[in-house]
């Protein structure tokens, strides 16, 4: 066959070729949400909603308060992590026992992708910041993600007992350094699990512990994780 009708199927192949690389965005995670944050804050309807075992798979991925607001938990692949206030200290555990948890928001997420976080996001511009990259990464919404890297800023609390006035009653933690924060993203779930204003809840492991993060900087060269 000549070079000039070769040229023409050799573009073709060219052309499918790069069509195929141009992979769609994956398909929307399911989120599953049992009960709501307005509930908790403004209803004081704090009594346990689902058994935590009962939405653990291996690939589970879910931040939450424990029933009666005794506590923080949080699954990443499939690992569930709590802590509860005892004696005025935080007091971690692995595993779902047979807690219930008030409030909880889940997805099953199979494989994650990385997305690297090239500059530095300050504290007060999170939201934003994590938006974009979502954004960028044509991430659902809403979506789970992860956060792993090193944080300058880091202060979480560790809930125990209703809030008061909107505050959180129970232990503030500041532990700037490595962490993994596990969190979920929405612009559709104010009041429920995202507070009024806000798209994010976001929570942190740390040390063997976990809570819910009030504040946090991100240094440039921490990783983001999609589904």
């Amino acid at each position: 066959m000549s070079l000039a009708r070769l040229a023409p199927l050799a573009a073709l192949i060219v052309t499918g070729a790069c069509r195929a690389s141009r992979a769609a965005p994956p398909a929307p995670v399911a989120i599953e949400v049992h009960g709501a944050l307005r509930e908790l804050m403004h209803g004081g309807s704090t009594e346990g909603r689902v058994a935590v075992a009962d939405v653990v798979t291996p690939t589970t991925v879910a931040v939450g308060a424990l029933a009666g607001l005794r506590g923080e938990v949080t699954i990443l692949d499939g690992v569930v992590h709590t802590s509860r206030v005892e004696a005025g200290s935080v007091v971690a555990g692995l595993g779902p026992g047979d807690q219930r948890a008030a409030l909880l928001v889940s997805a099953t997420v199979p494989a994650w992708r990385v997305v690297p976080i090239t500059d530095p996001i300050a504290a007060d511009d999170l939201e934003r910041r994590v938006g974009e990259l979502l954004r960028d990464a044509s991430a659902a919404d809403p979506t789970p993600f992860v956060i792993e890297g090193s944080f300058p800023i880091l202060d979480w609390h560790v809930v125990d007992g209703p809030h008061e006035h909107g505050a959180p009653s129970g232990v503030i933690r500041a532990t700037p350094g490595a962490a993994l924060l596990v969190g979920f993203y929405s612009t559709k779930h104010e009041g429920t699990f995202t507070h009024m204003g806000q798209t994010t809840h976001v929570h942190v492991i740390a040390g063997g512990e976990t809570g819910h993060v009030d504040r946090v900087a991100i240094d440039a060269g921490a990783h983001l994780r999609v589904p």
